[in-house]
């Protein structure tokens, strides 16, 4: 399967990318507007430039979407929008520093990305 990114729909600031502890594991999160985030992603997500981002709080509201294009391997091919996703190039390559640290066992709680 491959994902391409088509579109970034919405518009919001990126604030502080930071490593925080959370019941003892190191998680990536991100001030996206006024929303903080865990920040995650799937391989390839990422090979696409994008991270997903859910809202700690769960009442909060993520306003980022962007449409994406998937091949699949057997030819078919379909676009539709990935919810609380974002295409921000200075996010996605902090949770790539984040992966790295992580695997290198050096992921520290307060750490900015």
């Amino acid at each position: 399967m491959k994902i391409t990114l088509l579109q970034k729909l919405g518009d919001f600031t990126v604030g502080r990318i930071w490593i925080e502890d959370v019941q003892g594991i190191p998680v990536p999160r991100a001030m996206l507007g006024n929303v903080v985030c865990d920040v995650e992603t799937k391989a390839e997500l990422l090979e696409a430039g994008i991270a997903s981002c859910n809202p700690v709080k769960l009442e909060s509201e993520f306003p980022e979407q962007v449409l994406v294009r998937y091949e699949h391997s057997d030819g078919n091919v379909e676009e539709m929008i990935l919810e609380e996703s974002c295409a921000d190039a200075r996010l996605v390559a902090a949770v790539r520093k984040f992966h790295v640290l992580a695997l290198a066992g050096d992921a520290q709680s307060g750490m900015e990305l």
